[in-house]
């Protein structure tokens, strides 16, 4: 029988943080806490003009998401782990 070979283990938590804003919204992680993805929701249907993790790509620490119209609702959203 084929040995399995198994991959890294993944992280032992995860948890999201949300932030709506008019125009722009950011949401952060925790302190001690990396991104490791994001998005957002747009119920307007408004044209997003920046949906990004925030600071480096290397050491992300948030998501941000922009809007066209600057009274537009939008909420970032940003999965954290340890």
């Amino acid at each position: 029988m084929p040995k399995v070979r198994r991959g890294a283990a993944g992280p032992a938590s995860i948890n999201a943080a949300f932030q709506t804003g008019a125009g722009a919204a950011v949401a952060f992680c925790g302190t001690g806490q990396v991104a490791t993805g994001g998005g957002f929701v747009n119920a307007d249907a408004q044209t997003v003009t920046l949906p990004a993790p925030v600071a480096t790509l290397t050491d992300p620490t948030g998501w941000q998401a922009t809007v066209a119209n600057p009274q537009g609702a939008v909420t970032a959203y940003v999965v954290c782990s340890p």
